[in-house]
């Protein structure tokens, strides 16, 4: 990585001491079959480069478009059908290429490009004229003008015409001049006025004129600009339509020299001679202000006038002997030659001045980046240099910065039914997981997860209650006969699962019967025990469902069943039967004093109708009807105290007293 930088920083020096400047062959140098010359060339609104020359093989004129980044012929076939020379080509307002040239019967001609064809321009024919050094150009109104040293008058002047749609006439007059015309070029003025320079074939010198209202009137106080012979001559208007000329002075050895109008007079642009050697083929353009030419001079060059002096842009082109110059509206300079040391062939080059950008990007840790030539994964400052989109060297000095990732290891325990979101994913079993995030700066973060999901913890107990009783849990009463669940928070965190199993013991209800002196439980249970109801004490050894008392009085039996203990009625006994007291014929309660149970004894043939219990105020407290009349009489629910028994009989009422006392 060291060793690329010292070089990136050894060319980075080198780009700048020279200010990037090249020249850069536009497609491939020398692209054409065989030599060239008569070489021009311009450029379309949308940027694409247009070369007109002379195949010096077969005397035809060729036309070639960049476009597509390739060099396309415009038609298989040439321009012209025969012989031609001193080509020139124009693009209209509407960039429709149009060229004109000359014959060998000294006959211009003008052909126009549709797009798939070439036609004739100006009349059915073409023809222009009889002429030689004709220059073509479109009016900012989009007219045709062409000027041209005229060979149908003598001795030759050059003149100016102008096609109207019908017919080409002359603009003012037919004749600028009235000597042999040489060199010749002009220009527009923005208002549509024409400037044109003329050099006279006996003896080279040069005048402008320009037009005015009625005739063509000469610019400056002489018809000879530079005081000698000159060659080579070309005119242009900056953008404030003030005119300059360049030519080869022949004073001075003809080296090159341009001079421009500053409303009195013709004065030099820098140096006079600034060329110092003999030029030749030349080419002029003014764009901002700055005049640029190309010429042969030794080598083919571009020179540019700037900051008040003449210097060569970049190096020289190579050597040529027909050159043309053009410039596209992004001030990019473009330069036509034949090159002399391959067959002549055209070379098109255009002038870069590449551009110095600087850049920023931001990788993540563990990545790389391609940077041109270069694999980068270090943070730092980078240099190279790049082909830009119009083929120029563009330098890139970029700032790369490294994120870091980061990488987490983390141990989660969970609760049975809970789950662990990371980012999309949820986990909710046992088990190590690696999750890849993107974190705020775009760069992956990876998480480990050690994830423990403890298992629930249920436990459960059976309780059983008496019926009528209840259980207390957790502050709940509880009545009813079903699977209760409580949830706690174990000591581990996670919720635990109470079951409470309730179980109601249905009520016993024990019922004494007597059967020839011997007492029985009607409810069978797990343990038996008599009680003397008169003391309520336990009677020793009766724990079976039977006992036989030996001794006159009340008695009830408790019976436990799953430890719940159910009381019967107190039951009396008497050694005297039922059958000897029915005998005797009387109404009498037993036992009295009595506890939870009464019988009444009732004489035999007696029908009861209904038993009614008062209290000692004479308010009923209870009542049997006929079919509720057993032997023993249920009072439990009654309070201590006296109270009164009346005997419904068919309409005869007895009435009997007994008290409670327990």
């Amino acid at each position: 990585m060291k060793k690329i930088n010292l070089i990136l920083s050894t060319l980075f020096s080198l780009l700048v001491s020279t200010n990037f400047a090249q020249w850069t062959s536009v497609g491939q140098p020398d692209f054409t079959s065989s030599g060239v010359t008569d070489v021009k060339m311009d450029i379309k609104q949308n940027g694409n480069s247009v070369v007109v020359y002379k195949n010096t093989n077969n005397d035809s004129i060729y036309a070639f478009e960049w476009t597509n980044n390739q060099w396309i012929q415009l038609s298989n076939s040439a321009v012209n059908s025969t012989f031609g020379y001193q080509s020139e080509l124009a693009l209209d307002n509407n960039d429709v290429l149009h060229v004109i040239y000359r014959n060998a019967a000294d006959s211009l001609f003008i052909k126009k490009w549709n797009g798939s064809t070439w036609e004739n321009f100006g009349s059915s024919t073409g023809f222009v004229g009889r002429g030689s050094n004709a220059k073509l150009k479109f009016s900012p109104n989009n007219e045709p003008v062409v000027a041209f040293s005229n060979l149908a008058i003598w001795p030759w002047p050059a003149s100016v015409v102008r096609w109207d749609g019908n017919s080409w006439g002359n603009v003012l007059s037919p004749s600028v001049s009235n000597f042999q015309a040489g060199d010749i070029d002009f220009e527009f003025t923005t208002d549509n006025q024409i400037y044109i320079a003329i050099t006279n074939s006996n003896g080279g010198a040069l005048s402008v004129y320009k037009t005015d209202v009625s005739s063509w009137v000469q610019v400056g106080p002489s018809s000879n600009i530079f005081g000698g012979s000159t060659f080579y001559v070309e005119l242009e208007l900056d953008s404030s339509n003030v005119p300059s000329v360049l030519c080869a002075e022949s004073s001075l050895n003809n080296a090159a020299s341009m001079k421009t109008w500053d409303g009195n007079n013709w004065v030099y642009v820098g140096n006079q001679g600034f060329s110092v050697d003999p030029i030749g083929y030349t080419d002029f353009k003014i764009v901002n202000q700055i005049p640029t030419v190309i010429f042969q001079n030794g080598t083919s060059r571009v020179m540019q006038y700037q900051n008040g002096s003449w210097s060569t842009l970049g190096s020289t082109l190579g050597l040529g002997n027909s050159h043309a110059l053009a410039i596209r509206n992004d001030n990019t300079i473009f330069a036509a030659y034949n090159n002399l040391f391959n067959g002549y062939k055209l070379n098109v080059k255009k002038f870069c001045v590449a551009e110095t950008s600087q850049a920023t990007e931001t990788i993540c840790q563990g990545q790389s980046y391609n940077f041109g030539s270069q694999t980068l994964n270090a943070a730092g400052s980078y240099s190279e240099v790049f082909v830009n989109s119009d083929g120029c060297d563009s330098l890139v000095n970029l700032s790369l910065t490294i994120l870091p990732t980061y990488s987490l290891n983390q141990a989660i325990t969970l609760c049975a039914g809970e789950s662990l979101q990371i980012g999309n994913s949820n986990y909710s079993q046992s088990g190590n997981y690696q999750t890849i995030l993107t974190s705020q700066s775009g760069c992956d973060s990876t998480i480990n997860t050690q994830l423990t999901v403890l298992s629930p913890l249920v436990t459960s107990e059976q309780q059983t209650i008496c019926e009528g009783n209840y259980l207390v849990y957790n502050g709940d009463t509880l009545t009813i006969e079903a699977d209760y669940d409580y949830v706690f928070q174990a000591q581990n965190g996670c919720d635990s699962t109470h079951t409470i199993q309730l179980t109601i013991e249905n009520a016993l209800n024990p019922i004494i019967t007597e059967t020839d002196g011997i007492l029985s439980s009607s409810a069978l249970g797990d343990n038996f025990q008599w009680i003397d109801c008169n003391n309520n004490l336990q009677i020793n050894g009766a724990i079976t469902n039977q006992f036989t008392p030996i001794n006159d009085g009340n008695y009830a039996v408790e019976v436990t069943n799953n430890q719940c203990a159910w009381m019967s009625d107190c039951y009396t006994f008497s050694t005297v039967s039922l059958t000897q007291i029915n005998e005797e014929g009387a109404y009498f309660v037993y036992p009295n004093p009595a506890v939870n149970a009464i019988s009444i004894n009732i004489p035999n043939g007696k029908s009861i109708t209904s038993i009614i219990i008062a209290d000692e105020l004479g308010r009923m407290v209870k009542k049997f009807a006929n079919d509720e009349i057993h032997s023993s009489l249920n009072i439990s629910d009654l309070e201590n105290g006296f109270y009164i028994i009346h005997i419904d009989e068919k309409g005869t009422e007895t009435t009997l007293e007994f008290i409670i006392r327990r």
